[in-house]
């Protein structure tokens, strides 16, 4: 298994094999959080009037995202795990969108396998790439409204590949 650490939409651009799309302090924590909340899906957009075109065709659903930090208008939640962990989601549609993250799944389009990445499910992380030991694994750390490395993004992909390259269970 080769794993390598990648950057921003360029390194969502150039992911195989399976890419791990890492977004720590809000969007793919805020999507762990949706799922504990009872979402049934989370679908990922890049554009502010997708999620809204999306809203339409799929009636139990909610918007969650921003745009510089900050909620948009129009949306249900913010982009803030905080905002998540209150809110009841069973059953619902998460229509999700954000500066950093969502730009990298919807770039990874080379990839075979596109999953999100964050500290709260890095170990479920490791054991599904462990199961399916593909020969290339991509950790692209999204950073800083994906254009600045952001360390915690970083330390998370780095976490990750060091529990994909250990010997023993994780």
């Amino acid at each position: 298994m080769r794993v390598k650490i990648l950057e921003f939409v360029e390194g969502a651009q150039k992911a195989k094999g399976v890419a791990v799309i890492i977004d720590v302090f809000r969007a793919f924590s805020v999507g762990c959080y949706a799922f504990d909340a009872g979402a049934v899906r989370i679908i990922a957009t890049a554009g502010i009037e997708d999620a809204f075109q999306l809203k339409k065709k799929y009636t139990n659903c909610v918007l969650v995202g921003e745009r510089e930090e900050k909620k948009i208008k129009g949306f249900d939640f913010g982009n803030s795990p905080t905002e998540i962990i209150k809110t009841d989601l069973h059953g619902k549609t998460v229509i999700h969108t954000t500066t950093a993250g969502t730009k990298g799944l919807v770039n990874a389009l080379n990839a075979d396998v596109v999953i999100t990445g964050s500290f709260v499910n890095s170990g479920a992380i490791v054991r599904y790439i462990k199961t399916i030991n593909p020969e290339h694994v991509s950790l692209v750390a999204m950073g800083y409204r994906a254009a600045i490395s952001a360390e915690e993004d970083l330390l998370c992909a780095e976490l990750i590949a060091a529990r994909l390259t250990d010997k023993k269970d994780n």
